[in-house]
């Protein structure tokens, strides 16, 4: 299972995930008058990367859903996309496209979940784009950051166990995004997965959300991981992508 979050306000897209992967054993058990199937949920690993930066593009990528697929990691299907797809021509609905076309042609039999972020050049101006993408279904990508006028809207997005997140989100209490600084847009993902985390540990069921947590921000000019296992902390080590075609 997975935690993936975006938030998304005026001065950029936040892309936030765990790294926990977990998969499900399957046993017969023996009971009496015939057998049983026993399903057990298991933790795979707690360094899975299900946050990409995409740098010629200028795309970043949350991945949940299935995680492995024919035997294989989503992110070795995702670093394969890259590789043939990842162009400085390219603009953040056509790469959604591009990734949900990929995922159905590679691996029809999976559903892989994907939230796609990027800035486009309009008339000298970026704007945001939010795609969600389920390759489980032959409808194309959706985008996420407009409201029903057409009008940009700000909020945020979440995937995989949500449980603990929903209980945290309320219509009631959500902040103000349209006026929430990218900072702290960042602090408020770190927070929903680290809380779930945390609350998982006291909670009397399988612990689906864990790891470190990877944080890439997404702006018109700009890419950073704001948080990448592997890294040591401290803005030197912030790895740093200059979005090609929009000079800010």
């Amino acid at each position: 299972m997975s935690l993936v979050i975006s938030v998304f306000v005026p001065t950029g897209i936040v892309l936030a995930a765990d790294s926990r992967t977990t998969m499900q054993s399957t046993a017969t058990k023996q009971i009496s008058g015939g057998t049983e199937v026993v399903h057990t949920p298991l933790v795979l690993s707690d360094s899975a990367y299900k946050v990409f930066a995409l740098p010629n593009a200028g795309v970043g990528i949350l991945t949940y859903g299935d995680a492995i697929l024919r035997d294989l990691p989503v992110e070795s299907y995702v670093k394969r996309f890259a590789e043939v797809n990842d162009r400085s021509n390219r603009q953040t609905p056509q790469m959604a496209d591009l990734l949900h076309e990929y995922f159905r042609e590679q691996t029809p039999e999976n559903r892989a979940l994907f939230i796609v972020a990027g800035y486009d050049d309009e008339d000298g101006i970026g704007i945001p784009h939010v795609y969600t993408v389920d390759t489980g279904t032959p409808d194309g990508p959706r985008r996420s950051n407009l409201d029903r006028d057409g009008r940009l809207q700000y909020g945020v997005l979440r995937g995989g166990d949500t449980s603990v997140v929903d209980r945290l989100i309320s219509p009631d209490t959500l902040p103000p995004f349209h006026l929430m600084p990218l900072p702290d847009a960042i602090d408020y993902a770190r927070f929903l997965i680290e809380t779930t985390i945390t609350t998982l540990r006291f909670e009397p069921r399988f612990p689906s959300v864990g790891g470190p947590v990877d944080i890439l921000s997404v702006t018109a000019d700009s890419m950073r991981f704001m948080q990448r296992k592997g890294q040591t902390g401290g803005p030197e080590m912030i790895r740093f992508v200059q979005r090609k075609g929009l000079n800010g």
